[in-house]
């Protein structure tokens, strides 16, 4: 567990928050958030970790559902679409979550949406990481972009999951591949506030979240028409809020775009 309680933003602070990690750690080991042993992993022992369901090949790289489960329905409507009109293409060219949203790794993305349990994102975002870490150095040249909450909640809540993980996971891609290569460009702006979406099935939710965000302009820009553009969220349901972000990257001009987060909900896919 980290012990600052937030992700670090430079590399002088994150060596400080490192050392202050490891002796905690020495102090007072990580307990296990399942069975509250001893966490090998920062925030979960081997033991539980193992029994998360973890993306696998057989995953579908377009909508992030195992294969066991058929494909979400916005995975399923363009190919339909496309036989028809061939101007239609998808979302995003590739999706990566960590697992499954269940269990322990449920528990995790709910700690990691609570002021408090921000140091989670690093843990998150080192598992993730080592599970497609091939994949994202073949991306290229990036920008990491989180989906982020409305300013009013983050205002009350006083923290925003999304942009924690997308910290997280570029201070863990700029290490890995040379910080160069990646980078970390607030773009999106959620232009108001929204019930929240639980509950709600696929139709009721793209309602909701129709022309949700918008692309800000910067005074400087961060990045090049050719760089891949990669979403980041905690969790995808039915894919309805990072469909409205991408579209709105799309309707500014940036087409190459994939979509990287925690966990993949396998209920109400539609």
């Amino acid at each position: 567990m980290a012990i600052s309680g937030r992700v670090a933003s430079g590399p002088w602070f994150r060596r400080i928050d490192d050392w202050l990690t490891g002796l905690g750690e020495t102090v007072a080991p990580s307990i296990c958030m399942s069975c509250g042993g001893f966490a090998q992993r920062g925030w979960v022992c081997e033991l539980c970790f193992a029994t998360i369901r973890l993306w696998d090949v057989d995953w579908c790289s377009r909508c992030g559902i195992p294969a066991d489960h058929g494909h979400a329905r916005f995975c399923r409507v363009p190919l339909e679409i496309r036989r028809r009109k061939k101007t239609v293409v998808p979302a995003w060219n590739e999706i990566r979550a960590l697992g499954v949203y269940d269990g322990i790794l449920r528990t995790g993305c709910l700690t990691a949406k609570k002021a408090d349990g921000s140091w989670i994102a690093r843990s998150l975002a080192r598992e993730w990481w080592h599970r497609h870490g091939a994949w994202a150095a073949s991306l290229g040249r990036c920008v990491i972009v989180p989906i982020p909450r409305h300013w009013s909640r983050r205002l009350i809540e006083g923290h925003d999951p999304a942009c924690s993980f997308a910290a997280a996971l570029r201070a863990i891609w700029a290490e890995s591949l040379g910080g160069r290569e990646v980078r970390l460009v607030p773009l999106l702006k959620r232009t108001r506030a929204t019930p929240r979406l639980a509950g709600l099935d696929p139709a009721e939710r793209a309602l909701v979240v129709a022309s949700l965000f918008e692309v800000k302009k910067p005074k400087k820009r961060e990045y090049e028409d050719d760089d891949r553009v990669v979403l980041v969220d905690d969790i995808c349901t039915t894919g309805a809020t990072a469909i409205a972000a991408a579209q709105a990257c799309r309707n500014a001009g940036l087409r190459n775009l994939e979509l990287a987060v925690i966990a993949r909900t396998l209920e109400g896919l539609g």
